[in-house]
C-alpha cells in the first residue's frame, strides 16, 4: 500500500508545474527515477486521481491528420502542489516521531501513508537539510515502564474495530479474558463507544448486549485489544447509554481515578496535598511541579516540603510508590494513611522468616 501511494504521490509532483503530459511521457519520466510501471498502470493512477478531482484531462491537438488525438493530464493551479513541498525539516522531525510514537496506536491503513510522506518530505528538503538523514539515529524515544514487548493486536482485529467505532456498528467478537486463560475463548455481541490508549495498551470501551437480568445492560466496560481474537462487524448501530460521554467516562474511577479504597474516593476528582521530599528529590519535583499552584520551602535539614493540587488519579499513586522513601505524605491523612498501611503491608513480606526450630530427638539409651 504504502509503494502505491508513493506512487501516486510522485505522478502528481511531476503534473505540478503546470504543464500537462500523456501517460507515455510521465512513464518515461518515471523510468529516469527508477520507477518502471507499464502504462496501463500509469492510466490506473491518473483515472483514480481524476475521478478524485485531483488532476485535470484534456486532449492534445494533433500534428498529424491520422489518428486518436492522444489524452494528456495535468494541474493548472500552482497552489496545487502536495503539501509535502512546503514542508520545513522541524516538521517533518515531528512527524519522525510522531509515526514512531503512533505506532502502537494506529491502524496500517493511516499510519503507512504517514511514513511515506515523512520519506517523501526528507527526499524533498535532503538538499537543503542534509543532516536530517542522521536525525533518526539522534533521537531516540523511551517507553514509559521498563519497556515490556508490545501484546500483539491482530491486524484485521485492529482494523474491525477501527471501523466499527467510526462507524457505530455493533460487532460480534471472541475474547481470550485473561482469568479464564488461554483456551476459554467467550463470544460476545459489544456496541463499541471508543477507544482509549493507556501507556502501550489500547483499549475497546463498549456496552455487553445480555439477556441476564442480574448485570446491568449500561455498564460501560473497558478490555484491551489485543485479547480479542476474531471481531464480525453487524449492521446493527451501536446501543450507547443515555449522556455516555467519552471523556466524562475518562474521570470515572478505575480508569483515571482512584478506587483503590474507599477513603481515596472521598477526596473527590483533585485534592490539596503535602509532602515532604528528600534534598536531591525535592530539587527535581522544584523543576517539575505538579502543578501550577506548586509552593515549596526548604527546611533546615535540606529536605523540602511541597503543597500543591493534584488530581485524584491511579496515576498520583504511581509516581508516589515510584519515589518510594525518598517522600512522606504528610496531607491528606487518608492518603497518609492509605500509604502508611501499603507500606507497612510490603515490609512484612521482605522480613526474614525465621525457621521453626524442631525439638531435639532424645538421645538412644546405652545398651545394658
Amino acid at each position: 500500500m504504502g509503494k502505491v501511494y508513493e506512487r501516486r504521490r510522485h505522478i502528481l509532483q511531476l503534473l505540478s508545474s503546470g504543464r500537462y503530459r500523456t501517460a507515455g511521457e510521465i512513464q518515461a519520466l518515471l523510468k529516469d527515477h527508477g520507477e518502471s510501471l507499464s502504462e496501463r498502470q500509469i492510466k490506473r493512477i491518473l483515472d483514480e486521481l481524476l475521478d478524485q478531482d485531483q488532476l485535470d484531462a484534456r486532449t492534445r491537438a494533433l500534428t498529424l491528420k491520422r489518428g486518436k488525438p492522444p489524452t494528456e493530464y495535468g494541474r493548472q493551479r500552482r497552489t496545487d502542489v502536495p503539501e509535502f513541498e512546503r514542508i520545513e525539516a522541524h516538521q517533518a522531525l515531528t512527524l519522525q516521531l510522531a509515526a514512531e510514537l503512533l505506532d502502537p496506536l494506529l491502524p496500517a491503513s493511516i499510519l503507512e501513508p504517514l511514513k511515506v510522506e515523512l520519506k517523501i518530505a526528507k527526499r524533498v528538503i535532503a538538499d537543503d537539510t542534509p543532516s536530517l538523514k542522521r536525525f533518526p539515529n539522534k533521537v531516540a524515544v523511551l517507553p514509559r515502564g521498563i519497556g515490556r514487548p508490545k501484546a500483539r493486536v491482530y491486524p484485521k482485529t485492529l482494523s474491525n474495530i477501527y471501523k466499527a467505532v467510526l462507524e457505530e456498528r455493533r460487532i460480534k467478537v471472541s475474547y481470550n479474558a485473561a482469568r479464564y486463560g488461554k483456551k476459554q475463548l467467550r463470544r460476545h455481541e459489544l456496541n463499541p463507544l471508543g477507544l482509549i490508549c493507556r501507556f502501550d495498551t489500547l483499549y475497546l470501551v463498549h456496552v455487553l448486549e445480555t439477556d441476564e437480568l442480574n448485570k446491568d445492560p449500561d455498564r460501560v466496560m473497558e478490555w484491551p485489544i489485543h485479547r480479542f481474537v476474531s471481531i464480525e462487524l453487524l449492521p446493527d448501530p451501536i446501543r450507547k447509554p443515555a449522556g455516555f460521554s467519552l471523556k466524562a467516562h475518562l474521570k470515572s474511577p478505575g480508569i483515571i481515578q482512584n478506587n483503590h479504597d474507599p477513603r481515596l474516593k472521598r477526596l473527590g476528582e483533585s485534592f490539596k496535598i503535602k509532602l515532604r521530599f528528600k534534598e536531591s528529590t525535592g530539587l527535581y519535583v522544584v523543576e517539575r511541579p505538579f502543578s501550577d499552584d506548586q509552593e515549596a520551602v526548604q527546611a533546615v535539614d535540606g529536605s523540602y516540603v511541597v503543597s500543591a493540587t493534584v488530581p485524584n488519579t491511579r496515576d498520583l499513586l504511581s509516581e508516589l510508590f515510584n519515589f518510594a522513601d525518598d517522600v512522606e505524605v504528610l496531607a491528606p491523612k487518608a492518603l497518609r494513611d492509605y500509604l502508611k498501611e501499603k507500606a507497612e503491608h510490603v515490609a512484612s513480606q521482605y522480613q526474614t522468616q525465621k525457621k521453626p526450630r524442631g525439638r531435639k530427638s532424645a538421645r538412644p539409651s546405652a545398651a545394658i
